[in-house]
């Protein structure tokens, strides 16, 4: 006899819940299919939300831009780097990298490029 009591409960219960769960759901279907659509609507944002919204799209574009090309960007930066530090490198200390043929052409220069003007009669 307890074993069909709280079989009838349980079964009440359950009847219950669905019934209330069904009337929620009418009630939302039912102000769901109310809204007006929204071609309908004559509302015209705040030029603050607007500027706010753009504000908010723009910063979305940049953070997918800069994910997408950060790669690129730190090697161009890296590169940027290195050609410094060997351009400063270079002209801080030019003759460190003086190489030889550079020295014979400058040789070469010395020793050809002088004019001798002999004078006659002496």
């Amino acid at each position: 006899m307890t074993i069909t009591k709280k079989n009838k409960e349980e079964e009440s219960l359950q009847e219950r819940l669905i019934e209330e769960i069904l009337k929620d759901a009418s009630k939302e279907l039912i102000k769901k299919e109310t809204l007006p659509r929204e071609e309908d609507c004559d509302y015209e944002p705040s030029k603050k939300f607007k500027k706010s919204m753009e504000r908010i799209l723009k910063s979305a574009e940049r953070k997918a831009w800069w994910q997408g090309n950060y790669i690129t960007v730190a090697k161009g930066a890296a590169s940027v780097m290195i050609v410094g530090t060997v351009a400063s490198a270079t002209v801080m200390n030019v003759e460190a990298f003086k190489v030889p043929i550079f020295n014979f052409f400058m040789e070469h220069q010395e020793k050809y490029s002088k004019l001798e003007v002999k004078e006659e009669g002496k």
